[in-house]
C-alpha cells in the first residue's frame, strides 16, 4: 500500500492473496460464473477508480450512479464563479463536495475556509466572518481581519448557514450584493471576491416558512442548488467507502490492514447509515482499533436503527411475511441494478464491454438489463465524461458485482 501527496491511500501495486483456505460455502454468481471466498481480502479492488484528492487530506469518492451524475454536475458548475447552496443529511458530505468546487475552479490556488455557523455564538460569528477594529468592543486589543478577507479570492464554506441569526443573514445578504464588508468598527467598506458556498441540513422550505432562513438570502445563495444524497440511498458506494476508511485508519495507526469478511459487508450494507458517512467513517476507525469483527457485526444488526429502517417500503409485507430469502433478494438487485447501470453508462452501452467489466457472460448481463427494465433511455450521458477518461482497471465494479451476488 502507499499513500498519496494528498494524504489519501491510493491502491497498492500488487498484493499476494491469501494461500489459506476458507471453510465456508463458496457463492455462486449466475449459478457457477463466480466463486466467492468467504474471507473477502479487498486489495484494490474495491478502491473507486472515480476519485480526487482534496485539500486538507480529504477525498472525494464516487461510485454509485448518484453520485457520479452529482460528480460530473459539480465540474460543470465549478469553472463558474456564482454561489453555491448544498444540501444533505448531517454527515453526507457536503464538505467533500464544497471542497471539490473550490479545487475544480479558477480559483483553486486561493485559500478554501470554512465557517460553521453553528458553533458560535452571535455576536462571535459576526466578528468571524466580518473582522473588527482595534476597540470595536470589550477585548478587541488589535484589529482582525474576517474570513471574507481572509478568504481572498479563494473560496468561503458556510456550513449550516440555516442556524445564522436573521440580523446576521440580512448583512451576509448585502454582502453578497455589494461584494463589500465593513469590519465592526470601521465605516470604511473593503472589496471582496472569494466565492460563496453555503450548507445546511434542513428543510428549506420549513426554514423559509418558520423565518429561520430570509427567503431573499435563499435565492441570493441558490444559484446553483446541489442536494448530497444519504448513503443509504447509494448503497453501491458503502462497501467501497468502509474499504478506503480500514485503509486510512490502519494507516494512520500504524495497524495492519483489516481482512473484512462476507458476514461484515453483508451487515455494513443492510445497515442504514443514519449518521451518513461520518458515522460510516467513525465505525470504521473503532474497528481497526478494537479489531474485532463479531462485535462490529453484532453493532450493526442488532442496532435500533436496523429494527427501524430495514423493514423494505411495502407496507403491506413484513419482512417476515415475505421470508428472509426475498427480502436479501431485494436488498442484493438493488446494489447490483446501481453496478450495471454504472457499467453500461461507463461503456455508453457496449453490453459485451459492460460484461467484460462485470465479470459475467454477455448473456447473463442481457438476462439483468431484461429483467431490471434497463434501457439506452436511462444511460448517464451520450458522451464519455471525465470518469470514463479517467478510468483504470475495472476491479471495482467487477468485485461490486461479486459483492451484490453474494448478499
Amino acid at each position: 500500500m502507499r499513500q498519496s501527496g494528498h494524504g489519501s491511500l491510493a491502491p497498492a501495486k500488487s498484493a499476494e492473496r491469501p494461500t489459506r483456505k476458507s471453510n465456508a460455502e463458496p457463492v455462486a454468481v449466475s449459478k457457477s460464473e463466480f466463486r466467492q471466498e468467504r474471507e473477502y481480502s479487498f486489495e484494490n479492488s474495491l478502491f473507486p477508480k472515480c476519485s480526487d484528492n482534496l485539500s486538507g487530506g480529504h477525498c472525494f469518492l464516487a461510485a454509485s450512479p448518484k453520485m457520479l451524475r452529482l460528480r460530473q454536475h459539480v465540474f460543470a458548475i465549478a469553472l463558474v464563479d456564482a454561489p453555491v447552496f448544498i444540501t444533505g443529511e448531517s454527515g453526507s458530505g457536503k464538505e467533500m463536495i464544497a471542497r471539490l468546487i473550490h479545487q475544480r475552479s479558477v480559483s483553486h490556488d486561493g485559500p478554501f475556509l470554512k465557517v460553521n455557523c453553528a458553533a458560535l455564538p452571535d455576536e462571535l460569528l459576526e466578528s468571524e466572518m466580518f473582522g473588527y477594529e482595534a476597540g470595536a468592543f470589550t477585548g478587541a486589543v488589535h484589529a482582525k481581519p474576517g474570513q471574507f478577507e481572509l478568504a481572498g479570492k479563494g473560496t468561503i464554506f458556510l456550513d449550516e448557514v440555516a442556524e445564522m441569526s436573521p440580523r446576521l443573514q440580512a448583512k451576509l445578504l448585502h454582502v453578497l450584493q455589494d461584494r463589500q464588508v465593513a469590519r465592526l468598527g470601521r465605516q470604511e467598506t473593503t472589496a471582496v471576491s472569494a466565492r460563496v458556498i453555503a450548507a445546511t441540513n434542513v428543510d428549506v422550505e420549513e426554514a423559509i416558512r418558520s423565518g429561520a432562513l430570509r427567503r431573499d438570502l435563499y435565492y441570493r445563495l441558490n444559484v446553483f442548488p446541489i442536494h448530497m444524497p444519504p448513503l443509504c440511498e447509494r448503497a453501491a458506494e458503502i462497501p467501497v467507502l468502509l474499504w478506503h476508511f480500514l485503509r486510512q485508519y490502519s494507516a494512520k495507526l500504524k495497524r495492519q490492514t483489516v481482512t473484512v469478511s462476507i458476514d461484515l459487508l453483508r451487515a455494513s450494507v443492510r445497515y442504514k447509515w443514519p449518521g451518513n458517512v461520518r458515522e460510516l467513517e467513525n465505525f470504521a476507525k473503532r474497528h481497526v482499533i478494537l479489531g474485532d469483527e463479531e462485535a462490529s457485526i453484532r453493532q450493526l444488526t442488532e442496532s435500533p436503527v436496523v429494527q427501524r429502517h430495514i423493514v423494505p417500503a411495502a407496507p403491506a409485507v413484513s419482512a417476515c411475511e415475505q421470508g428472509l430469502k426475498a427480502f436479501n433478494r431485494g436488498l442484493r438487485d438493488r446494489v447490483e441494478k446501481e453496478l450495471i447501470t454504472a457499467a453500461l453508462a461507463r461503456t455508453q452501452w457496449n453490453r459485451k464491454e459492460a460484461a467484460r467489466i462485470l465479470g459475467i457472460s454477455y448473456s447473463a448481463l442481457r438476462s439483468r438489463i431484461l429483467r431490471m427494465g434497463l434501457s439506452r433511455r436511462r444511460r448517464l450521458g451520450n458522451r464519455p465524461n471525465n470518469f470514463q477518461r479517467t478510468a483504470g482497471t475495472n476491479s471495482g465494479l467487477h468485485s461490486g458485482v461479486q459483492l451484490a451476488s453474494a448478499l
